[in-house]
């Protein structure tokens, strides 16, 4: 599966961390960059190339924000003290949200009823209000606040209207590439019930073993699936869902893999393998 682009990644990992945007900005367009390995409430963990002719790797780290510890006045006979009712801990995924919220680049308000919500493995396949954890929020807020957008205000209510759910709320689940890759080749294969999802995944398949396939192309402008009209009035929104707007398909990094009368869900590729 191509590299996909995360245009929004230096700011979103300034605004959890305690290094600025200019020093992640920095890090990523730099050649030596390889990429973040790992995002967990311990930190940030990214690798870059110290010495490309040998090959040799270099692991460096970055804490998570930590909160403001909290306080309130209270009364000790006729003394007013200062108390820390609550101390200072790291930035929970939840706390993340607003962070990302405060500086631009979550497109949703906290409290909004129809925000995206989440899957969560953790919780036997529940999905919730919060991400699941820092490094799902990291994977699907990297892909840019425009994207996002987009997304949800306009490709999935098309999508969602042409399948006949059109109060379906989208979900997002954070995926491994493994299983990422097991999902688009079991459904192609079994089929489900030959609608949207169905489709995307016999598409993502195309486009990776094109050999398997014969001739025609992968997610060509035209609907290849004239025959099936929920997925032909879909079909504009499902391939700039899943590889945008070009003549030449580049892939988004999102994945249509579950729709029904209440939710839609969208896959992206964990950062790191974590989810």
């Amino acid at each position: 599966m191509a590299d996909i682009a995360r245009p929004a990644l230096a700011e979103v990992l300034a605004a959890i961390t305690t290094r600025p945007v200019g020093h992640w900005r920095a890090e990523v367009s730099s050649p030596a960059f390889v990429g973040v390995e790992r995002v967990s409430p311990r930190g940030v963990r990214w690798t870059v190339r110290v010495d490309p002719h040998r090959a040799t790797t270099q692991t460096r780290h970055a804490s998570l924000r930590q909160t403001e510890p909290a306080y309130e006045a209270r009364r000790v006979g006729n003394t007013l003290t200062r108390v820390e009712v609550a101390p200072a801990h790291t930035i929970t995924p939840a706390g993340a949200v607003e962070a990302l919220t405060t500086v631009g680049l979550w497109p949703w308000e906290i409290g909004d009823e129809r925000a995206p919500r989440w899957w969560c493995e953790f919780l036997n396949d529940a999905i919730i209000d919060d991400p699941p954890s820092h490094a799902a929020l990291v994977a699907v807020a990297s892909l840019g606040r425009p994207l996002l957008q987009r997304i949800t205000h306009t490709l999935v209510p098309w999508i969602a209207r042409a399948a006949g759910c059109p109060d379906a709320r989208v979900v997002w689940r954070v995926m491994g590439l493994e299983a990422l890759l097991r999902h688009h080749e079991v459904t192609a294969r079994e089929g489900d019930g030959w609608g949207c999802v169905y489709v995307s995944s016999h598409e993502h398949e195309r486009a990776r073993r094109p050999q398997s396939f014969g001739k025609q192309p992968a997610w060509p402008n035209a609907c290849p699936w004239p025959s099936l009209a929920q997925v032909d009035a879909a079909w504009p929104a499902l391939r700039r869902l899943a590889v945008g707007d070009e003549a030449t398909p580049q892939p988004t990094g999102v994945h249509l893999v579950a729709l029904d009368a209440s939710r839609v869900v969208l896959a992206v590729e964990a950062i790191g393998g974590d989810r």
